[in-house]
């Protein structure tokens, strides 16, 4: 294990990323007392194995998870999982699902998520998640998800969301997509005749979502702002200095995940998702001996 460790620390360096404040956060208790003192914080996380994840997974959740590994107190737990029981709830090929599972896995690894800092683990290798699911489903009704996504549109649609399940290849951006396709894939995205470029989704919606991809990849929200800076520049122009800032900041994640690919290989995966399985395993044994007790199951 200790080769893989030194495979890891010698990725390429990445991008400094704002600390962003996961709806987990809500987990934590607020009630703080001398005599219960607040308890650790978790994070839970996770994403459906599609394969190599597209540039809305990364902006919309990915980048969130390397900047809470960062910037999280060290008493924190990240827990980040690979949701393939979620998967199969839609009719899949055994081979593709296996091929879909390293892919993503390499991706989590490429983008910066050290498995020494946080549980990277399978759904299906956990069957307390599983066992949890039915007593919830017995106990609890359903709540409300809020989750602070980002949302990036679809290149070809900009009123659909991108999608690994749109038709049209050049809809979306892998995050491996060498320099080139991404810079030929957003001189092809959709958006209008209308001179100069300004910021409003309802009536320039293809313009407006390749503001707020640059201003993401820059870590802002200001798109207004963001807009004004290019107000004067051709949209050809325009699209060149979002191909450049995306490919800048995913530069790093291409390289990574190519080293990762040939030098770690299935057998560096395997290592990986089986010891973050066995960490969730442990955490998710203590959970449903509470749950259980709780019920009267124990």
């Amino acid at each position: 294990m200790k080769y893989y460790l030194r495979l890891f620390n010698t990725l390429p360096a990445r991008a400094s990323i704002q600390w962003y404040r996961a709806s987990s956060y809500a987990l934590r208790r607020n009630i703080q007392t001398s005599a219960l003192p607040t308890p650790p914080a978790t994070v839970f996380s996770g994403i459906q194995p599609t394969g190599i994840p597209h540039l809305g997974n990364y902006l919309g959740a990915l980048r969130q998870w390397v900047g809470l590994q960062n910037s999280a107190p060290p008493s924190t737990k990240l827990i980040f999982c690979i949701v393939d029981l979620h998967a199969i709830t839609q009719s899949q090929d055994a081979s593709n699902l296996r091929r879909w599972k390293k892919e993503m896995l390499t991706a989590l690894l490429a983008i910066g998520l050290n498995p020494d800092r946080c549980i990277i683990f399978e759904q299906s290798r956990v069957p307390a998640h599983s066992e949890l699911m039915w007593i919830l489903s017995c106990v609890a009704s359903t709540g409300r998800l809020s989750p602070p996504a980002k949302r990036v549109m679809s290149l070809s649609d900009p009123f659909q969301k991108m999608s690994k399940s749109a038709l049209d290849p050049r809809s979306r951006i892998l995050l491996t997509d060498s320099t080139s396709e991404v810079q030929h894939k957003i001189k092809r995205a959709v958006t209008d005749s209308i001179n100069g470029i300004t910021y409003n989704p309802g009536s320039r919606p293809g313009v407006s979502n390749l503001v707020e991809i640059y201003a993401h990849m820059q870590g802002r929200e200001d798109f207004e702002q963001v807009a004004n800076e290019f107000e004067g520049l051709a949209m050809k122009d325009f699209k060149e200095r979002v191909a450049e800032c995306v490919n800048g900041n995913l530069e790093g994640v291409r390289k990574g995940y190519t080293q990762i690919s040939e030098e770690g290989g299935d057998k560096f995966l395997e290592e990986v998702i089986r010891a973050g399985s066995h960490k969730a395993a442990e955490n998710a044994e203590e959970t449903m001996v509470k749950v259980k007790r709780a019920l009267g199951l124990l």
